[in-house]
């Protein structure tokens, strides 16, 4: 664990803007839902969003739950932040997913950003959501391109590759060598 006092070593993993705009948790210690995490001390782990909160503001009301008014869950900013119920968290939030996955619907561009969702390049899954067709070829393509090395970077010799069977590296399996020959 990093030196200092878990204020410090907080705010070194916030990406703090102005008054009005997200602050971003930078950290890699995100959740699922995309709401960071934070080890104030070797036992406790937090919330980033509700420890700027108690931080900054005071402690969060007993029953009552932080709710992100910029629905960005990696936002620790405490003026997007608003304490609320479980069952008003719970309907606001239900009323953002509907609105991300309306905004998925009509997106122009695949997530990549690469590719344009036309008729062309659009693919419909078994649940019947969209996908971007060239971003599948082309993981597919990278699947079937067989590795030029062994999983430790050795590059394979094409005598000890044989059509149908798995490739073997000389420095990896040199007791191989005398098959090989």
């Amino acid at each position: 664990m990093a030196s200092g006092s878990p204020e410090k070593r907080f705010w070194m993993k916030v990406d703090r803007r102005g008054p009005d705009e997200c602050w971003l948790w930078t950290a890699k210690s995100v959740t699922r839902g995309g709401y960071g995490s934070f080890r104030v001390s070797p036992g406790k782990l937090m919330r980033s969003h509700r420890y700027a909160y108690e931080l900054l503001i005071g402690p969060i009301p007993d029953g009552l739950t932080l709710h992100h008014l910029c629905e960005t869950g990696a936002c620790v900013n405490p003026a997007h932040l608003t304490p609320v119920s479980l069952e008003e968290n719970s309907r606001l939030g239900s009323a953002a997913l509907r609105t991300s996955w309306d905004r998925r619907r009509e997106a122009e561009f695949c997530g990549s950003g690469i590719h344009r969702f036309t008729p062309e390049n659009t693919g419909r899954d078994y649940r019947g959501r969209r996908f971007c067709k060239a971003c599948g070829n082309a993981s597919a393509r990278k699947r079937r391109t067989p590795r030029p090395t062994c999983k430790y970077g050795h590059p394979y010799e094409e005598r000890w590759t044989q059509p149908g069977k798995h490739r073997r590296c000389k420095v990896c399996h040199p007791d191989r060598d005398a098959e090989a020959a």
